[in-house]
């Protein structure tokens, strides 16, 4: 009866994630189905180490200068690299065998390239920038302290 009611329903575009289903239960069958409270995507990404772009979060502003911070949590250092080129904030950081590779665009502001700080303490990527009236494009590394 069911079955009458949606029967005209067009779900031919869900066979690719049914196949993907059933090939990740073939390879990862009881690592999936020891997580079934988690939803399917989550654990898609986590089996195939997938990594997922953090949330660069507003900070502060204060005396021109913006901050935002981003959460890296088990990253060091010496595996982490900032580059600001204009308002495109781009961070490369490996923990293990993972590496994040993530790229934001800024608000439409003029930013001065030069005074950029970044700075890694507990897990916490903190970037600061000074606003600037003229813009001049130029690329900078961003040292991590």
């Amino acid at each position: 009866m069911y079955l009458n009611l949606f029967s005209d329903l067009d779900v031919s575009h869900l066979d690719s994630f049914k196949k993907l289903n059933e090939r990740l239960d073939r390879m990862y069958g009881s690592r999936l189905a020891q997580r079934k409270s988690d939803d399917f995507w989550s654990v898609t990404m986590k089996l195939l180490d997938v990594p997922t772009k953090p949330e660069l979060t507003f900070l502060e502003e204060k005396d021109g200068k913006v901050t935002w911070t981003l959460d890296l949590p088990g990253v060091k250092k010496d595996d982490l690299k900032v580059t600001l080129d204009g308002p495109t904030l781009r961070i490369v950081a490996s923990r293990g065998k993972s590496k994040l590779d993530v790229a934001y665009s800024l608000p439409e502001d003029q930013y001065d390239i030069d005074t950029t700080t970044a700075k890694l303490e507990d897990g916490v990527l903190y970037i600061t920038v000074s606003r600037v009236d003229v813009h001049v494009t130029k690329q900078r590394d961003v040292l991590v302290t």
